[in-house]
């Protein structure tokens, strides 16, 4: 539940906070793949699963020598152990793999990577 300053308005923060615990995968793929697209990256996203690998991340982006995977889940979503077993391998062979957020997206987190030429990790990895 939101909380409000002085007067009832509701913070900036809090809205944000808001509206990324609204947010589902969908809206954030679309979302991502819309700011890609503007910065000129190139985007794969499987739209049907059944018969490929389990556990494979969502979204692999490529612009001008840069290569990031990322796997997209809302705030509350959990990685599968075979999801973390692909972002760690992934990882291990010098990847830059990681997992966004809706808040990320929202705090500017996920466009700071998508302009930037440094590899970045997004979540820490760790065994479920």
């Amino acid at each position: 539940m939101p909380r409000y300053a002085p007067g009832g308005v509701i913070t900036p923060a809090d809205y944000r906070e808001a509206q990324a615990k609204a947010m589902t995968e969908d809206q954030l793929l679309r979302a991502v793949r819309s700011h890609a697209s503007q910065l000129g990256w190139r985007t794969m996203h499987q739209l049907h699963s059944r018969g490929t690998e389990p556990g494979w991340p969502d979204l692999v982006l490529v612009r001008k020598g840069r290569l990031l995977i990322r796997e997209l889940k809302t705030i509350r979503g959990r990685l599968t152990p075979t999801q973390v077993g692909w972002l760690n391998d992934l990882t291990a062979a010098g990847v830059d793999a990681g997992v966004w957020r809706p808040d990320q997206l929202l705090s500017g987190q996920i466009l700071n990577e998508l302009t930037t030429t440094k590899v970045t990790h997004s979540e820490p990895r760790r065994t479920p």
